[in-house]
């Protein structure tokens, strides 16, 4: 019998949004915004994927401490953290992380 590959959720963290501005800037991107719930939609997505396995998270290279910041109160561990030098949106975003996990073996979950 062959094993099947292990599935990581991917959790692409950044976007600002125009009209979500002045929350939203350049060091604050909407992922990291708790809009009255107590969790950001970062660490509630987070909470969402863990079931699955530690998620793998894309973020700009702006919002790595940010991310790992947020992680810690919530108690959940995660596979890695890239960022990327420079934000070339989504599909870049993706591509970056199918990259990194298909050299470990890897499925990813988006």
């Amino acid at each position: 019998m062959t094993s099947r590959p292990e599935i990581v959720p991917v959790i692409l963290a950044g976007g600002r949004d125009p009209q979500l501005w002045p929350l939203t800037h350049s060091k604050r991107a909407k992922a990291f915004l708790s809009l009255g719930t107590g969790l950001s939609f970062f660490q509630r997505t987070v909470l969402r994927v863990r079931a699955f396995a530690p998620p793998l998270i894309v973020c700009d290279e702006r919002h790595k401490e940010l991310a790992q910041d947020q992680l810690k109160p919530i108690k959940s561990e995660y596979r890695a953290i890239i960022h990327e030098p420079e934000s070339k949106g989504t599909a870049a975003a993706v591509a970056l992380a199918a990259h990194y996990l298909k050299g470990q073996g890897l499925l990813m979950l988006r």
